[in-house]
């Protein structure tokens, strides 16, 4: 369970927000099309939440 403070991102394809957690960055919170409902990106066992992104999203 992700608990933390975000703002939504851009309604925009491929914008990113990051999700915190007191003053720590602990995931990204992503939305992959034009105007849908965003996705929470978590990073695994021994990987950062921008390589959880890139992997999730891959920039074209």
């Amino acid at each position: 369970m992700l608990a933390g403070k975000y703002r939504a991102p851009a309604a925009t394809k491929s914008s990113i927000w990051p999700l915190f957690c007191k003053y720590e960055i602990i995931s990204n919170v992503l939305r992959t099309k034009y105007n849908v409902k965003w996705r929470f990106v978590s990073p695994g066992c021994l990987m950062d939440s921008d390589t959880a992104t890139s992997i999730a999203w891959p920039a074209p």
